[in-house]
């Protein structure tokens, strides 16, 4: 061997990436034998070289599919549970439904709020008025009344009868006696009926705070879900994120041992 290496020179050709393998002895077919044979051995030593790191590559990379596919199936099933959990199927048309749904309770509520104000005006008005006739008797509610307004003319023609039968006759009289009766009667029914159109106000008032604060309720109720959902949302779009990424690693994995193997 040290014989052979000393007739065996390899000199770097400048400016590129060949060299010159020269082999010297008494034999040309030997010198040629033998430099050939010893570019051949290298070729064969850089490809059992490459070989060996390929099949090593291989190997290592067959392990680290079998821990990534193990990975992709944990991801995966981490989130179909929480799709089955809180029923992400459709998450998007769930989150469409749910804005939709605040936005038609905002509204409704602020309409709601107007009609309330309004009605609650209304009643503290009539409140406010119920101890002056006067001014009680051309209030809108009251003059729009067609049940009122017939009662009213009803007693003020009774009131002129009973002032004319008096006057004429005295106090102790039938007829008097009667139409008097008549007034009374016809005063009461007028007062029961101007007492049920304020309550029947005061009912409407009631009844416009309460839609009010049922809506108030359910869009607070509302709100809270809408942040439910986004929370879900996120967390949903973290574990598709993780699956995704453990998956497109597992793909990159894939092509590298097919690429490695080949």
């Amino acid at each position: 061997a040290d014989r052979l290496l000393s007739r065996v020179a390899v000199r770097p050709i400048q400016n590129s990436r060949l060299v010159d393998l020269v082999v010297e002895s008494r034999d040309p077919k030997l010198s040629a034998t033998l430099a050939n044979t010893l570019a051949q051995l290298v070729v064969e030593q850089d490809m059992e070289s490459r070989f060996q790191s390929a099949q090593y590559a291989s190997e290592w990379l067959d392990t680290r599919l079998a821990e990534q596919r193990a990975a992709v199936d944990a991801s995966e099933a981490a989130l179909q549970r929480y799709r089955e959990a809180h029923g992400t199927v459709s998450l998007d048309d769930r989150q469409n439904i749910t804005v939709q749904r605040l936005a038609d309770l905002n509204s409704a509520l602020t309409k709601a709020k107007t009609e309330r104000i309004s009605k609650e005006g209304l009643y503290n008005q009539l409140v406010t008025l119920e101890k002056d006739r006067a001014a009680l008797d051309t209030f809108p509610v009251i003059l729009s009344n067609a049940y009122i307004q017939q009662l009213k003319a009803q007693v003020a023609e009774l009131q002129k009868e009973l002032a004319n039968l008096s006057e004429r006759y005295g106090e102790r009289y039938p007829d008097v006696v009667r139409v008097n009766a008549a007034l009374q009667a016809a005063e009461a029914r007028l007062q029961e009926e101007i007492a049920k159109t304020v309550e029947s106000v005061k009912n409407d008032y009631v009844a416009a705070r309460s839609q009010e604060q049922s809506l108030s309720g359910a869009l607070e109720a509302q709100k809270r879900q809408t942040l439910d959902v986004n929370r879900v949302e996120i967390e949903y779009a973290s574990l598709e994120r993780d699956a995704q990424s453990d998956r497109q690693v597992l793909d990159n994995l894939l092509q590298q041992a097919k690429q490695t193997g080949l």
